[in-house]
């Protein structure tokens, strides 16, 4: 659900929606629809994990040229 309402640039009252509730629980009686409060508080969690590997990712790219660069002077 958080993927989806980051990556699709939607609003987190998206899923207070009485016409997406009703999408929803008619395919999916059973699964439970966060409040928006909820969604909100996971994407800036999804957010800061995503970019504590991302600088993580940067950080070996930037050891790794360095090396390169050592090895070919």
């Amino acid at each position: 659900m958080v993927h989806w309402v980051a990556e699709s640039l939607r609003l987190f009252e998206i899923v207070a929606d009485r016409g997406f509730l009703c999408l929803m629980k008619t395919r999916w009686p059973e699964y439970y629809l966060p409040h928006p409060s909820t969604i909100s508080c996971d994407v800036r969690l999804v957010f800061a994990r995503t970019q504590k590997q991302l600088v993580k990712m940067l950080q070996v790219s930037v050891i790794i040229t360095q090396q390169r660069q050592k090895l070919t002077k």
